[in-house]
């Protein structure tokens, strides 16, 4: 069975004076999205200080979630790394912990990628179409630029149920096409 395994981390965490208060508040967010959400089929769990994973079963509810994170988290960014593929192992389905597969090799090596590239908050690997692959790539470039410039305009309420009604943001230029290649 293909499945989308996310593996993602807060920047700079260590850097961050009230880093407790940041990761207090993304474990509420995480509990919260996994009693919610209908496409997690292993919940989104803290597996380092700084760095928390998921399965999907789908693709539904993933940028639901992003914005959610991100918001939660402001103004720290996190990078989100989405890996296609299958599991080899059994699903945890009470932590997303001892699994293995393709899926997660392709998560990881992305998010090695982006702590790299440092200019992007999302990528996605895996098997699939390399065009929709590289397509999404690039939409997911766009919106890390877009991202970056963000700034918050309207508080935060974790009890709003539409992303859109929670948040209003103030964005960045979005790049020309000389400086999006």
């Amino acid at each position: 069975m293909n499945v989308i395994v996310l593996i993602a981390d807060i920047i700079s965490s260590r850097e961050i004076e009230y880093r407790n208060r940041i990761q207090q508040k993304l474990l509420s967010e995480l509990s919260r999205i996994n009693q919610e959400s209908v496409s997690i089929i292993s919940p989104m769990t803290i597996t380092l200080g700084d760095e928390f994973q998921c399965v999907y079963s789908n693709a539904d509810e993933i940028f639901k979630h992003i914005w959610s994170i991100l918001n939660i988290c402001y103004p720290e960014q996190i990078r989100f790394s989405y890996g296609l593929g299958t599991i080899t192992t059994d699903i945890n389905r009470e932590q997303a912990i001892g699994m293995d597969g393709p899926a997660f090799y392709e998560a990881r090596e992305g998010l090695s990628q982006l702590k790299k590239q440092k200019d992007s908050l999302f990528i996605i690997r895996g098997n699939g179409s390399n065009d929709i692959i590289t397509l999404i790539r690039n939409l997911f470039y766009l919106i890390s630029y877009n991202a970056a410039g963000w700034k918050r305009n309207r508080p935060y309420s974790s009890s709003d149920s539409a992303i859109s009604a929670r948040t209003q943001w103030t964005t960045a230029t979005m790049p020309t096409s000389s400086t999006a290649s």
